[in-house]
């Protein structure tokens, strides 16, 4: 069986007071919404950026591995003149 449970007010008071609850909790709903919205604009952002800095390493990586050949490359010209340089001596 079901209880009624009697209010001490006014009908009147009530519908105002559900009202006034109401429209909070359309503010509530309503402010959630937006934050809800940015944190999914704020999640693609971080994804974009992500992407960036790993297009970025990779492009990192290529510089890095044209600097070692470099590097290799002098370094062969510089054992090559020095062998020739002491076959000139030698002679």
């Amino acid at each position: 069986m079901s209880r009624v449970v009697k209010s001490k007010r006014p009908v009147t008071r009530i519908f105002k007071d559900y009202k006034k609850y109401l429209s909070k909790a359309k503010g509530y709903i309503r402010d959630l919404t937006n934050t809800v919205q940015r944190i999914i604009g704020l999640t693609e952002e971080l994804q974009s950026v992500g992407d960036d800095a790993q297009l970025a390493n990779i492009d990192l990586q290529n510089i890095l591995q044209q600097q070692q050949q470099a590097m290799q490359m002098m370094t062969q010209i510089s054992k090559d003149l020095n062998e020739t340089s002491m076959a000139v001596i030698r002679e």
